[in-house]
């Protein structure tokens, strides 16, 4: 019986090659896969493809060969880890393939520190951008990475020296089950000063650390925890409530527009810490109290922009949420400038002023916003008054909120 088998070749040693992979091997008159796991089996007397840059080759050999051929492609470790399965059920979605798994570098790994694995996070960086992942670090204790190309071991660890982060013990293995294998371990300083082999394995595990300063996952933190100036600060109820219109998700781009003290760009910051949050604030002694107090609550996910809206868009990513706490003015070319990125969005504009509330509802109808909902939202805290309690009232404000190009589930 003719088909195709993804076959994990383990972490490279001949040794942990399993039998039921060398059994599906043995019955097979094609062999596919890198140089590496090609040179496992050097008596094998079919053929051989090697896997270099000729995906679209092979996917086409396949293609053809596939109901008259035992095909098995050798993937290093296991095929459900990083492997070339998903890329060829894509490719070949009408072919039927058996999957053969393997023992993968992140389990020889871990048996070798003598660990359990369940609680590891996994990140590939294998032709990929690194990108930031002190969110990560922050928001799991144990992160293994697969390193290659420029991101190697040393430089992660100088990446996250040089945004203030070393607290953490690192393990790395090299050439892992080979005769030349090397495990080193050591602190995130000891790991930037050494060189490794690109494909490394790097097991991070962060240091207990003191309880966060804000250590819930609901918004509106008390408005006292934060550092503040003379620059107006959003109120926790009215965060709270701005938040949950914004309807924020993981890993999407938020902007803060007039971000003052930074109040509501922290807690987007916290909400969501694979996301990218950017500052948007023109006034100097502003931007000195978004840093504290990004510093004071340990988010590393926020982008201080020094400029005034909307030139200060200019060079960042397009976003996915805006909060418009402050316009200087310039609502109205704000929404224009917008529309421009072309993209599903919401945006909440907080508004003091029932001109600015009209000039919010105007503006986003004229340039295509839908869903447009206002709320007017009036507190009142209670404050003790020689042993009794009496309400005290904030200014009420309006939170509008909006959809650009709205789709299923924004």
């Amino acid at each position: 019986m003719s088909g195709v088998y993804i076959v994990g070749a383990g972490p490279g040693h001949p040794d942990y090659l399993t039998s039921a992979a060398r059994k599906t091997i043995a019955g097979c008159q094609v062999l596919i896969g890198g140089a590496r796991n090609l040179a496992l089996f050097p008596d094998w007397s079919g053929l051989k493809i090697e896997i270099t840059n000729n995906l679209d080759f092979i996917c086409s050999y396949l293609v053809e060969h596939h109901l008259c051929k035992n095909i098995a492609i050798l993937v290093t470790g296991d095929p459900g880890l990083f492997s070339m399965l998903q890329t060829i059920q894509a490719r070949l979605p009408n072919c039927q393939l058996d999957v053969i798994p393997g023992i993968s570098s992140l389990q020889y790994m871990a048996a070798k520190l003598e660990m359990a694995w369940h609680d590891w996070h996994i990140i590939s960086l294998h032709g990929k951008e690194a990108g930031n992942i002190l969110p990560e670090l922050l928001r799991y204790r144990r992160i293994c990475f697969f390193t290659g190309g420029k991101w190697t071991p040393e430089t992660i660890c100088a990446s996250l020296m040089q945004q203030g982060f070393s607290r953490a013990r690192v393990w790395v293995g090299e050439n892992l089950s080979y005769p030349q294998e090397r495990m080193s371990h050591g602190s995130v300083t000891d790991i930037s000063r050494q060189h490794f082999e690109s494909l490394s394995l790097m097991l991070m595990e962060v240091m207990e650390s003191t309880t966060p300063k804000w250590p819930f996952q609901t918004p509106g933190i008390p408005d006292a925890m934060f550092i503040q100036g003379e620059v107006p600060l959003t109120k926790a109820e009215v965060r709270a409530v701005s938040l949950a219109k914004l309807r924020l998700q993981t890993g999407q781009c938020v902007y803060d527009i007039g971000a003052g003290t930074g109040t509501v760009a922290v807690e987007c910051a916290l909400q969501c810490r694979e996301s990218s949050v950017y500052a948007i604030e023109k006034e100097s002694d502003a931007l000195g109290l978004i840093a504290q107090n990004a510093t004071l609550f340990g988010v590393v996910n926020l982008q201080i922009i020094a400029g005034e809206a909307p030139e200060a868009f200019d060079g960042l990513p397009a976003p996915d949420r805006v909060f418009i706490g402050g316009s200087g003015g310039r609502l109205l070319p704000i929404l224009e400038r917008l529309t421009i990125f072309k993209q599903p969005l919401r945006v909440v504009i907080n508004a003091v002023t029932i001109e600015t509330c009209h000039a919010a509802l105007s503006g986003l109808t004229s340039h295509g916003f839908n869903e447009i909902e206002v709320v007017h939202l009036s507190v009142a805290r209670g404050k003790n008054a020689g042993g009794r309690h009496l309400m005290q009232a904030l200014n009420p404000i309006f939170i509008i909120s909006a959809a650009l190009e709205q789709k299923d589930g924004l």
